[in-house]
């Protein structure tokens, strides 16, 4: 049985995300289940990133024509796209290389072939064929003729990510997202306001703990009365009560704010 080697997230959003993390053909990513599922897909926008070393030339075509069938908008992110899923590449309305990604095309080759000199010379001008073919759709992206493009593909060429983009066959570079202070689910699930409470408790709460350490240590050292630094009989806070203390308006809690502005 064979391994389905994609994901798709969020399918029924505003922006699905997908990726292609296998040889293309009937041993990887095979054409018949990756339409099926791309059909499944009702976002407006898809998202495919591609880290694949190639495979079957004749589903990278097919593919390649899904994706451009497809009525909403597909961005591809291109980690390893080799030959044949540099086609599928090719078939976003907007191709971008990952900073470190590259991009690899070449003639398409003869698998396999065998039978008497007729049926080889057949085999070859089908191949032939799907040379021309990929040669357009590289040619339709990055500008240049059929012919420029064959005698590329016939020596073999690798991009990196800025050679991509240089060459035409990229669109841009996309830079990784940068880290959030907080996982976005939660913030997302927050108003405005609620986010700024939230950030200034956290600062308060630990601004809190330096003060209670520093306040530690002066008694250690003398330079505090012990007086001023007992604790009363109550149990200590835990860092949940303490975090919730500090979470509300409390006059204490909004000095400390304060001063910390105004050190800063």
């Amino acid at each position: 049985m064979t391994t389905l080697q994609w994901e798709i997230q969020n399918a029924a959003g505003p922006v699905a995300e997908m990726g292609i993390f296998d040889s293309i053909g009937a041993e990887g990513i095979s054409v018949g289940s990756f339409k099926r599922d791309l059909a499944g897909v009702r976002a407006r926008e898809l998202r495919l990133t591609i880290h694949s070393e190639g495979g079957d030339a004749l589903a990278g075509l097919s593919i390649h024509d899904a994706l451009v069938a497809w009525p909403g908008r597909v961005v591809t992110l291109i980690s390893l796209a080799a030959s044949a899923a540099s086609v599928i590449a090719l078939g976003g309305d907007r191709v971008l290389m990952l900073p470190s990604g590259s991009l690899y095309i070449h003639e398409p080759h003869i698998a396999g072939a065998s039978g008497d000199a007729a049926q080889l010379r057949q085999a070859a001008d089908m191949t032939d064929a799907i040379g021309d073919q990929i040669a357009t759709i590289y040619a339709r992206r990055a500008g240049g003729t059929v012919a420029e493009w064959r005698a590329t593909m016939r020596l073999g060429r690798w991009y990196s990510a800025e050679q991509a983009v240089n060459a035409g066959l990229a669109d841009g570079i996309e830079e990784p997202a940068k880290a959030r202070p907080l996982p976005a689910p939660i913030m997302m699930k927050l108003d405005r306001a609620s986010q700024k409470t939230l950030i200034t408790a956290m600062v308060n709460t630990a601004l809190a703990d330096k003060i209670g350490e520093s306040v530690a240590r002066a008694v250690r050292r003398g330079a505090l009365p012990l007086l001023l630094a007992v604790r009363d009989s109550r149990p200590p806070l835990t860092s949940a009560q303490r975090f919730a203390r500090y979470s509300t308006t409390a006059p204490g809690a909004a000095l400390v704010g304060r001063e910390h502005r105004a050190r800063r």
